[in-house]
């Protein structure tokens, strides 16, 4: 059996991750559409341009996710996932544990999900 949309959007998300902790910022944004924005929880919304080469600068260092829990609604060729983790990351110099939440809106394109907006604020 072929993977579900709701499967394929939750692999582009595991996905994002994977390429956070490696510092592979090539990978993740062959994940990004290329109209992405990021709204950070500090509030300052990015390009994909912009928040890449945020990541690539340092500033934002992700170590590890742990995931509890993952929604995924599909309709259509459009999606929306929230999550909840607990990133070991360092923002800013800071590290520590940070409950974040991500909503995140896909599209599907010639049948490849990508992310299009991500809003990330704490929980």
């Amino acid at each position: 059996m072929p993977p579900s949309a709701q499967d394929l959007v939750i692999a582009n998300y595991q996905a994002q991750h994977a390429a956070l902790v490696a510092g592979d910022y090539d990978a993740l944004g062959k994940l990004l559409s290329d109209g992405f924005t990021r709204t950070h929880f500090t509030g300052r919304n990015m390009t994909k341009a912009q928040w890449l080469k945020q990541l690539s600068s340092g500033d934002l260092t992700y170590h590890s996710f742990e995931e509890i829990s993952v929604t995924v609604e599909v309709e259509g060729s459009r999606a929306s996932l929230v999550s909840r983790t607990i990133s070991d990351a360092t923002l800013y110099g800071e590290r520590k544990h940070w409950r974040i939440q991500l909503r995140q809106t896909f599209l599907r394109d010639a049948g490849v999900w990508h992310v299009t907006h991500s809003t990330a604020t704490t929980w």
